[in-house]
C-alpha cells in the first residue's frame, strides 16, 4: 500500500476524533513532509482537505439518513464543537446543516 492509501485508511479509522499530521505521522512511522508530499501528489489535495471532505460526506449522509440532532452529528463527525461544525458546512454547502437538512427532506415529498 501506499503512503496515500495508508493515510486514507487512518483517517477512515479515525474520522470521529480529532486528527492531526502528528497523529498520522506517528502512525505510520514517516514525516508529516513525506505524508504531506505523497498523498499531495497521490490524490491532488491536502490530507486535511480530504478529512474535511470526509467528515462533510458523512454528515450529509447522517443529516439525510438519521433524526439525530445536528450536535450529535457534529461529534460522530470528529468536529470538536457544533459551532465550528456548521461553520464549516456552511462554507461547503451555502446553508447550515438544519436547512439542508430540511431542503433534502422537503425534496423527498
Amino acid at each position: 500500500m501506499t503512503i496515500g492509501q495508508l493515510t486514507k485508511g487512518y483517517v477512515k479509522e479515525n474520522l470521529d476524533k480529532k486528527i492531526t499530521l502528528s497523529d498520522i505521522s506517528w502512525h505510520l512511522h514517516c514525516s508529516t513532509v513525506t505524508i504531506t508530499e505523497h498523498f499531495k501528489r497521490e490524490y491532488g489535495i491536502t490530507v486535511m482537505e480530504y478529512v474535511m471532505h470526509k467528515r462533510m460526506r458523512k454528515a450529509e449522509q447522517m443529516l439525510y439518513n438519521s433524526e439525530l440532532p445536528i450536535k450529535d452529528i457534529s461529534e460522530a463527525c470528529g468536529f470538536p464543537n457544533m459551532e465550528y461544525f456548521s461553520r464549516s458546512f456552511k462554507s461547503v454547502h451555502g446553508m447550515s446543516p438544519r436547512a439542508w437538512r430540511q431542503e433534502k427532506l422537503k425534496g423527498e415529498q
